[in-house]
């Protein structure tokens, strides 16, 4: 019984302190699957969390333990109070890995093919490790040594006790200690000083060894996505008929994607990247698995981190219409500066085939200026002095978006084109010449919505206009937020390239519907919800306070952890972001993560709970911490507006 109780004191070791690492390793992998594999952002996050997340407190506490027992306790006190001693500390600080498992992770991780490729590398590597201990294991079971003379054969009498001398080994040591009985057959007595030591090392080193298998696997993964991007391109060629819109910017990509959707489903047969796909690997999924032959337009959003994403997407899908939205501070961690940013986003305009169309944002001096040096596609800018406009008041509220939108004459010779369909001719289009404006008609002389069809309407115009308005009329968006005046601008460039006609773009416009995440309006027990919450920006988060501000009644809350990947301008605009929320005069501001919100909550002003302007400012640690401090405080008619919310890396 004895040698039984001892046993499972030790056997209580390696349980805690492998369920702890495997926790720990899903953990790390779920965050590496957050920042999208990339190993330098891994191992950036690593190096950042590294005392809090890899080499914790717990840790350190663990090493000064087996220090004191080993050097100072190992030769006075027994083998069975040794293991228990380390079975009880790591019970108490291992078994709950609370920094792990947050019970309510936000975005959990993911099994995936990669992931599982990634896994393989990692046992492979953590493989070796448990097998050293394992011969250890059996080493000592097999010699008797042990740390600290006198762990195994310390004792404390004689007969009973765990043996008089220094204990040698389990023979001598044991024996003597046990009244000179022998060690029972299949009895498995180890060092728990130097498992736990062993089985400690392995579990802070697991992510440094994720972070290296994920390196490992880095060829085999570009091979694999060098097979996708094969496999897109050889579709896209057999498709010759299909014309590629692709859409970048650093805000506004998916609602002007999902806009241009909208508008071009008037007519045509469209297939549409889902959500914020806008990797080469969302891309070739959404062209290898869900593009058929009788699509006729294929629109794809382009994102990027870094200087080259573009180009990358670029030579999987050349456009034939290219969209830039604008030049924001987003990623300006990564890209440095805003010129530097610019010339990422001109890679669409560089890049759009001969004969394209770039529709580009008027109102951007930066973007204003993409295309000039070509001399082979057509410029259309939105804005002031483009070919599309907004004219007269604007009304912005919690009913949506009213503008007056109009269309420019464009210079002769830009909508003189042969008619067939853009997508390589419509069953019911006429084919022939026609002024521009005139209207096309299918095979049994119904009005098929088209002013020109030309396969892409190619000129020289280069962005200019005649001077004459062409068509005007009232848009009505069931959209908030003045930004989406431009972003539908450019979709209403895109669809009068492809020969929408102007009454049919006002009329879709009715249609729309608010991307998941942007300015989303839903109702939560008699409480209006805003939610904002994806990947905030400066412009972006006026605009939803500015929608916050304009309901007629309820008190007003706001939710945010602030902005992120704004460089070196960060903590300035989320000053400014606080300032402007106290200025709208919003009731009560919640504010996720202590540290990062401290220039929020320095703009909305005063160090208490309630800011000069009246504000209530509540700091909470995480989102569900924020949703609970909402469900106690709002009442029915209130409004909550969701401004931004962080991936778990992000969390405090």
């Amino acid at each position: 019984m004895r040698y039984l109780i001892i046993q499972i004191a030790i056997l209580i070791i390696p349980v805690i302190l492998l369920r702890h690492t495997w926790i720990r390793s899903c953990y790390f992998l779920q965050m590496f699957q957050q920042v999208g594999y990339k190993t330098n952002e891994f191992r950036s996050w690593i190096a950042a969390g590294f005392n809090d997340k890899v080499f914790t407190i717990e840790h350190f506490l663990m090493n000064v333990v087996l220090f004191l027992l080993i050097f100072f306790a190992a030769g006075k006190i027994t083998y069975f109070t040794g293991a228990v001693t380390l079975a009880v500390f790591l019970s108490f600080w291992f078994w709950q890995p609370g920094r792990y498992v947050a019970g309510r992770d936000k975005k959990p991780l993911v099994v995936t093919s990669r992931v599982k490729r990634l896994l393989v590398v990692f046992f492979g590597l953590m493989g070796p490790l448990y097998g050293l201990i394992a011969l250890m294991v059996w080493f000592q079971h097999l010699t008797g040594m042990q740390i600290g003379g006198g762990l195994l054969g310390s004792g404390v009498g004689s007969g009973t006790g765990f043996g008089s001398g220094t204990g040698s080994g389990v023979g001598s040591g044991m024996g003597s200690g046990m009244g000179g009985t022998s060690i029972e057959p299949g009895v498995w007595l180890q060092d728990p000083y130097l498992l736990t030591f062993m089985l400690l090392l392995v579990d802070m080193v697991a992510p440094l060894l994720l972070l290296f298998a994920g390196w490992l696997v880095k060829p085999v993964e570009k091979q694999i996505q060098e097979g996708f991007k094969r496999q897109a391109r050889e579709k896209l060629a057999s498709l010759p008929h299909l014309k590629v819109i692709a859409i970048t910017g650093s805000y506004g990509k998916t609602s002007t994607k999902f806009m241009i959707d909208t508008l071009l489903r008037e007519r045509y047969q469209v297939c549409t990247t889902p959500g914020s796909f806008n990797t080469p690997m969302g891309i070739c999924k959404v062209i290898n698995n869900d593009l058929k032959a009788t699509h006729q337009v294929l629109i794809l959003e382009m994102g990027a981190r870094y200087a080259g994403n573009i180009t990358e997407l670029c030579s999987i899908a050349q456009p034939d219409i290219s969209v830039v939205t604008n030049v924001g501070k987003a990623h300006l961690e990564t890209f440095g500066t805003r010129d530097v940013i610019a010339y990422e986003k001109g890679t669409l305009a560089r890049e759009l085939k001969p004969g394209g169309v770039l529709v580009a944002n008027g109102e951007d001096e930066r973007v204003a200026a993409m295309g000039r040096e070509r001399d082979d596609i057509e410029r259309v800018l939105v804005g002031s002095e483009g070919s599309i406009r907004a004219s007269g008041e604007v009304s912005v509220g919690h009913t949506g978006t009213e503008f007056e939108m109009i269309w420019m004459k464009r210079e002769a010779g830009a909508d003189d084109e042969v008619v067939g369909d853009v997508a390589g001719g419509s069953d019911d289009a006429t084919v022939g010449v026609v002024g521009g404006g005139d209207d096309v008609t299918g095979a049994g002389g119904e009005d098929t919505g088209a002013e020109s069809a030309s396969d892409v309407v190619a000129g020289d115009v280069a962005g200019d206009v005649a001077g004459e308005v062409a068509e005007r009329g009232v848009v009505q968006m069931p959209l908030f937020g003045e930004h989406n005046i431009m972003n539908f601008m450019l979709a209403a460039g895109v669809a009068r390239s492809l020969g929408i006609r102007f009454q049919t773009v006002v009329r879709a416009a009715t249609r729309l519907k608010p991307v998941e995440h942007r300015l989303e309006l839903k109702q939560m027990n008699g409480i209006t919800v805003i939610d904002d919450a994806f990947n905030s920006n400066p412009e972006g988060a006026r605009s939803a306070i500015d929608l916050l501000a304009a309901f007629p009644t309820g008190r007003k809350f706001v939710i945010t952890p602030g902005m992120i990947e704004l460089g070196e301008d960060e903590e300035m605009e989320n000053r400014r972001f606080g300032e402007y929320i106290a200025e709208k005069g919003i009731d009560v501001a919640i504010l996720v993560g202590p540290e990062r919100v401290r220039p929020i909550q320095a703009g909305i002003g005063g160090g208490g709970a309630t800011s000069p302007g009246g504000t209530e400012v509540v700091v909470v640690r995480s989102l569900f911490e924020a949703n609970d401090e909402m469900v106690r405080r709002a009442q029915a008619g209130d409004v909550v507006l969701y401004e931004n919310d962080l991936p778990d890396t992000y969390s405090e």
